[in-house]
């Protein structure tokens, strides 16, 4: 246990803020008992946080606490564990002694699944953002567009472009400055693809709470996720952290549009800036790769939306998105009126 020993300040730091955030909201109670047998230094706790470190060293604490969490949920749901399901009740008070007992039954298994495992958590109302930056953008730029969601979770972003039926149902819940409307434009799509390193769409699942506002949600995702599109989607197993792997899809399919949708903030930041070197390098001008993100450890409710644009040097820090599921209000940012003043 050298390494949790050497981080021990780190893992409990993320567990009491994360359950500070979390307070009187989904996965209070799960991340309750995980820090009450966390202190308690559970041997079955910190054999799993020991494999988090060897294995997923690419990962923040943060982000590897919340697939702990995903991981549990994945397994009570698919094997029926209903005497478990306690665990997961944001309405009761934590269970620790009931999430000790899953644990050191289950130990093995929750391991790989988190050990292999990222946040999907996902929406169906995400496409609304590239729909409008990028039609804009590339309509002045008079090129077909190749686009790859990197980080896809369910697949739903690639199939959910240019559907106007969609669009039109979800772009009324993004308010945009001054209350600006965009009328449904569509893109010269040529190519789509959705890039993850796992598929599994049970385990998308397993990233949504339990309660009616994300099982109303989730029930939105699957009818994005299942609905008709004219164009052809195609999805490819990949890890975004091979970067020659990345590199070549990128060149070989000329991707010059690219979305990465709560995906590196999962990342320390010297894999997140791998992962972006590689994609910048690896693009085809014109080109947009847009970069949508939870504020640092779900401090504060929303989202910040940035981008790198070909004809830019650096970063845009183009806005905030009061709500991450897209049913709120865009703040613009301090570069939003370089890209806004251009192309919207």
């Amino acid at each position: 246990m050298d390494n949790i020993n050497s981080n021990r300040s780190e893992w409990g730091r993320d567990l009491n803020s994360l359950l500070l955030r979390r307070a009187g909201k989904s996965w209070s109670s799960f991340f309750g008992g995980l820090l009450s047998l966390y202190k308690d230094k559970n041997e079955a706790v910190l054999a799993l946080l020991e494999a988090c470190e060897s294995n997923k060293h690419h990962s923040t604490t943060f982000h590897s606490l919340t697939v702990i969490g995903m991981g549990c949920k994945y397994l009570v749901d698919s094997l029926g564990f209903d005497e478990y399901q306690a665990i997961f009740d944001d309405a009761s008070d934590p269970k620790p002694e009931l999430l000790n007992s899953f644990l050191k039954e289950n130990l093995e298994r929750v391991t790989e699944l988190v050990i292999n495992g990222n946040n999907s958590f996902t929406s169906a109302r995400r496409f609304i953002l590239p729909q409008i930056l990028f039609s804009r953008f590339f309509s002045q730029k008079s090129v077909s567009v190749n686009f790859a969601d990197l980080g896809t979770g369910g697949g739903a972003l690639p199939k959910e472009l240019n559907n106007k039926v969609l669009y039109d149902k979800y772009n009324k819940d993004l308010i945009w400055p001054g209350k600006a409307t965009y009328p449904f434009m569509p893109l010269n799509l040529e190519k789509a693809y959705g890039i993850e390193k796992n598929f599994n769409a049970a385990w998308v699942r397993s990233c949504f709470a339990n309660s009616n506002y994300y099982d109303q949600l989730y029930s939105d995702f699957q009818d994005a996720n299942n609905s008709s599109h004219d164009h052809e989607v195609n999805y490819v197993e990949l890890d975004a952290l091979e970067s020659t792997a990345l590199s070549d899809f990128l060149t070989q399919n000329r991707i010059n549009a690219i979305t990465c949708n709560f995906m590196l903030y999962q990342y320390k930041n010297t894999y997140k800036k791998k992962i972006i070197d590689a994609v910048l390098s690896n693009l085809s001008a014109p080109y947009i790769f847009l970069i949508v993100d939870p504020f640092e450890d779900y401090a504060v409710p929303g989202c910040s939306v940035g981008m790198y644009v070909s004809e830019h040097m650096e970063y845009l820090n183009f806005a905030r998105i009061s709500d991450s599921h897209y049913k709120g209000d865009i703040t613009p940012d301090s570069d939003y009126y370089l890209f806004a003043g251009k192309y919207l």
